[in-house]
């Protein structure tokens, strides 16, 4: 079950797995002991738009919209307030490093993702 909490307009980190995986392994590199990178894509994504794109790419025609209010009773004040937390991240560190992204934008490569996993999924079935 996937389901917006709230509007939906809190922006939420995305990366593709491929991206951060090869960024963990860029950083892992000795002259970066003690430094901290943020590892996202360079899109802002909404978690209305994310959860849309999810939802799309596996056949899912409807997404639930649920009240903040809902969702603390559901699943507790704190589970609210994460799922609605606003976050921005910047990777300029990241790029500055000379990490370079296959992907860097989640709108423009969760299509291709998705269609992935769809093969892989009626393959296994």
């Amino acid at each position: 079950q996937m389901g917006v909490v709230g509007h939906g307009r809190n922006y939420i980190p995305t990366g593709h797995v491929e991206d951060v995986g090869r960024a963990v392994a860029f950083v892992t590199d000795k002259k970066y002991v003690g430094e901290f990178f943020l590892v996202a894509g360079d899109d802002p994504v909404t978690q209305k738009e994310f959860l849309y794109a999810i939802a799309k790419g596996i056949g899912k025609k409807k997404i639930m919209h649920l009240p903040k209010t809902a969702v603390a009773i559901l699943g507790g004040k704190a589970g609210a307030e994460f799922m609605s937390l606003s976050q921005r991240v910047d990777n300029s560190k990241l790029k500055n490093a000379g990490f370079i992204f296959k992907y860097p934008r989640f709108l423009d490569a969760i299509e291709s993702v998705m269609e992935q996993l769809q093969r892989t999924r009626s393959e296994v079935a």
